[in-house]
């Protein structure tokens, strides 16, 4: 009997011990399910994010319409010490534009639009509305001669949020939520609460999307000395850019997208085919998306760049059926690489190269690529890379080299940037790119952001010190005068009197909502000239239109005072005087900022 209890002990023993193995094998470890190649992909990238000072990024690659491997990296919040995960939203700056395309390009599929119709149908008014269509704004070929060259104008392509409305009765932030994101079920995916179409609907936005908000990556930029230090993000939404998004969310998107689940395949097909010019040129650019060949291979992409806030890049190998998708919450994933002057792959940075090697050559190669530690001395580099025989992975490690120099420069390391620069022309005899072009970056983008505290202070106490009389005094003392002629029979305020002071108080509004604005937007504008940055940017125009509207009031009133046309003009002409000088000095600053002339001031 003992025996037998003894036996059942033993099988029960036995068939527990099978069941933990079991249990083993089905939630196998993280490092147990990850091949040799998948780990060196993420050092590789987590090395990449450290060298560019990027604090936070998340990746994901999707592989036949299935996430084969998603990761974050760093931190979403460095003060909090909040880890970045696939789940993170960040900011997509640009990949806004390809959900903007797809939402267009459903329109035309539907009959509602047309891409050859002039953009002067639409409102939009930039170069000649009546010769510039809408497929010229959606492939950036829109300047010079409509069709004739591609030349990325994000400006421009936040305008046809203005086409969205008349054709379908939607803004573009409604119409994305009901055809893309509610569909694809991307809850952790949100326009930015400002959006020029939705008028009050911003405000619904706004409180349905806070825990998107809350849980955002906070953003960074590099100071003039290329520390780490907090940025900011812009609060607006267009088709252009503003979307928040997580690599989880986009994952979902891109498995929608190679499904056709928002279009025809015979429309996608078009929108990803790259333009034509009327010469009949092919340009890098679709309709909303980079369009290339990389090694014989059909590239589908496109980048986004928001400067002191976050970059991304989503790259497609639909021949690969492969996509890879990473975002970053500064802007150095794309700020050192020039993706959009269209010459540019994202395989000329080292996160596209890192994401290629491990996914596409290691696939077709018996080999695999060296690691090169690009960070290292003239004679390692040179002694690592003379070791290799191999052409492909030559060819492969000069591109890498370029891309690393770009890196180094970018984040003002330029001493190494020089050496890789030596070593390219002592290893490669004949280099098979332009060794001289390396963009010397310097300090990152100028901004309103960068301007030095005492200036944004000094600018902030001259419109307060232009408020406070027209605000607080002026209604006062209208108050004082007629209480004054309730106790004491006082003569009723002449007509002109009222009238000057209805005009000083709707000078002190303004002069209030150009401090608004100032606060609000301030350094989201881009420093490329005043002509250009008057094109296409209504916030832009709002706020100069309050500032002239604002000094041709203030003038108004000076002139009044001088030519005496109202009683007891002294106290009223000195308050009036200084808000005369503090707008025009403010009005100065806007255009010799935009001009140029402050930068001796950073």
């Amino acid at each position: 009997m003992t025996k037998i209890y003894t036996n059942m002990v033993a099988l029960l023993l036995l068939f527990l011990s099978g069941f933990v193995g079991m249990q083993n094998l089905s939630q196998p470890t993280q490092s147990n399910m990850k091949p040799v190649s998948i780990i060196n992909f993420e050092q590789e990238l987590e090395h990449i994010r450290q060298l560019s000072k990027i604090p936070g990024m998340s990746a994901v690659v999707v592989k036949d319409q299935q996430v084969v491997w998603a990761q974050g990296f760093g931190y979403a919040n460095m003060d909090k010490q909040v880890p970045a995960t696939p789940e993170t939203p960040y900011e997509l700056a640009s990949v806004t534009k390809p959900f903007a395309a797809i939402l267009l390009m459903s329109l035309v599929e539907s009959g509602k639009l047309d891409l050859r119709d002039p953009i002067g149908k639409y409102g939009l008014q930039f170069g000649d509305p009546s010769q510039i269509q809408i497929k010229h704004v959606l492939s950036h070929t829109s300047q010079g001669v409509p069709g004739a060259e591609f030349q990325y104008n994000g400006d421009r392509f936040a305008e046809l949020d203005l086409v969205f409305k008349p054709v379908s009765d939607h803004s573009f932030s409604q119409l994305l939520t009901e055809r893309i994101l509610t569909p694809v079920a991307m809850d952790n995916t949100a326009p930015s609460p400002i959006s020029r179409g939705d008028g009050l609907g911003s405000f619904a936005i706004w409180f349905e999307n806070q825990s998107i908000y809350r849980h955002r990556a906070k953003p960074y930029r590099l100071d003039e000395n290329y520390q780490v230090q907090p940025g900011q993000c812009p609060e607006f939404f267009m088709p252009s850019a503003g979307l928040i998004s997580s690599v989880s969310d986009l994952a979902k998107f891109d498995i929608a997208l190679d499904q056709n689940q928002f279009l025809q395949p015979e429309t996608q097909a078009f929108m990803f085919e790259p333009l034509r010019s009327n010469q009949g040129e092919k340009l890098p650019y679709g309709m909303g998306w980079f369009s290339q060949v990389f090694e014989g291979r059909r590239l589908i992409w496109h980048y986004g760049w928001q400067p002191n806030c976050g970059s991304t890049l989503y790259i497609k190998l639909p021949d690969d059926n492969l996509s890879f998708i990473v975002l970053a919450n500064s802007d150095n994933l794309s700020r050192p690489y020039r993706f959009g002057t269209g010459e540019v792959l994202p395989f000329d940075s080292p996160v596209g190269l890192a994401f290629y090697k491990t996914f596409v050559l290691t696939n077709k190669s018996n080999g695999s690529i060296p690691g090169i530690a690009w960070q290292g001395s003239l004679n390692a580099i040179e002694a690592q890379l003379r070791k290799i025989e191999q052409p492909e992975a030559l060819a492969f490690l000069e591109r890498e080299l370029l891309a690393y120099r770009k890196l180094f420069a970018g984040v003002g390391d330029i001493e190494q940037a020089n050496t890789l620069e030596q070593v390219h022309r002592q290893v490669f005899q004949q280099p098979n790119f332009e060794t001289s072009t390396l963009l010397e970056l310097g300090p990152p983008p100028w901004s309103f952001m960068r301007m030095p505290v005492m200036l944004h202070l000094t600018i902030l106490i001259l419109i307060l010190i232009a408020i406070l009389p027209a605000m607080v005094w002026w209604p006062i003392a209208l108050l004082i005068d007629q209480f004054k002629k309730g106790r004491a029979g006082y003569l009723p305020l002449s007509k002109k009197t009222r009238q000057t002071r209805i005009l000083a108080f709707s000078n002190g509004l303004l002069i209030l909502l150009i401090l608004f604005l100032y606060i609000t937007f301030m350094g989201r504008f881009p420093r490329d000239g005043l002509l250009t940055w008057l094109d296409g940017s209504w916030l832009v125009k709002s706020l100069l239109g309050a500032v002239l509207l604002n000094a041709a009031l203030s003038l108004t009133l000076l002139v009044i005072l001088v030519r005496g046309w109202i009683e007891q003009v002294e106290p009223l002409r000195r308050r009036i005087a200084h808000s005369v000088i503090t707008c025009a000095g403010a009005l100065c600053m806007l255009v010799w900022y935009q001009l140029g002339f402050l930068d001796w001031i950073s």
